[in-house]
């Protein structure tokens, strides 16, 4: 029998949290898991909380959104101890990526038949992530979404076209693996598993075990009808066949801005010096999916 911790953000996404211990009780095996809860109270709390206590479980559960699968991840690169996710969050980027279904019934219900996997994770300035980091466009949608009244697919979708008509593409000093170039782009991201969330899919072909970053570039889009080629293309797992994008899979990349500004990691957005290091670690986490 294995002891699993969940970790439950009370306040992420829309899903009711009240009743945990009685949803956990009702959709847990008993016969294979022996179960524990405890609840978040403040940023940060989660990352607390699993390096007190991983020693004494097999797996933690992040219960909550990516920023909750964030903080509970950082504290379990390296370790035994293996994560597993309960998405009830508004993107659920690293969940989708592993298959494991959205909400808490069926993700419970996953547990009774889940299996080992051991992934990559990725650090940009020594800041862990474990599915992509954005820069450009992307990070200021998700600074702008992060202040945004309400969550969700919609409200995404909204912040994403109002900020396409007034964000200007930047200049980025680039080295991958060791090789320079310098690019004019909407955006880039570095992406360990496939999509942001919401399956929206950055780097299709991404591999989440590979060794390897794919650093996906955005060229200047200058009218409507490029990005909506680019939105069709986010979602429909085609965007590596757009014109506009460029797809590298690396180990290290440095990243040189024209200033400090925002990059999200996990769809978190943080602000961050001009300069920005990326690199994998191979081999660092133990999911349960």
């Amino acid at each position: 029998m294995k002891k699993i911790l969940f970790i439950v953000n009370p306040i992420s996404g829309t899903s009711k949290k009240e009743n945990m211990e009685f949803v956990i009780s009702r959709w847990v095996d008993k016969s294979l898991y022996e179960t524990a809860i405890h609840y978040t109270q403040y940023a940060g709390h989660a990352t607390e909380i699993v390096y007190q206590r991983r020693h004494e479980f097999d797996i933690i559960a992040a219960v909550g959104g990516d920023g909750t699968v964030n903080e509970v991840s950082k504290a379990l690169v390296g370790s035994q101890t293996a994560l597993y996710i309960v998405p009830t969050g508004s993107g659920n980027g690293l969940a989708r990526h592993l298959k494991i279904p959205v909400g808490l019934r069926p993700s419970l219900r996953r547990l009774s038949r889940a299996e080992e996997l051991v992934i990559d994770t990725c650090t940009v300035n020594d800041t862990p992530f474990f599915c992509t980091s954005g820069i450009g466009f992307d990070a200021e949608v998700a600074h702008r979404f992060s202040v945004a009244e309400s969550r969700g697919l919609w409200t995404y979708l909204k912040t994403s076209l109002f900020t396409f008509f007034d964000y200007q593409p930047q200049v980025y000093e680039l080295e991958i693996d060791g090789q320079k170039q310098t690019r004019l782009l909407h955006l880039l991201t570095c992406a360990n598993a496939g999509q942001y969330g919401n399956n929206a899919y950055i780097s299709p072909a991404a591999d989440i075990a590979d060794g390897h970053i794919d650093l996906c570039m955005v060229k200047p889009m200058t009218n409507a009808w490029a990005a909506l080629r680019f939105s069709f293309d986010l979602f429909s797992y085609s965007l590596h066949h757009n014109k506009a994008v460029e797809i590298i899979r690396a180990k290290k990349i440095k990243i040189v801005r024209k200033k400090s500004d925002w990059l999200h990691a996990d769809g978190e957005p943080i602000a961050m010096p001009a300069e920005l290091n990326y690199q994998i670690i191979p081999q660092s986490l133990r999911v349960w999916r």
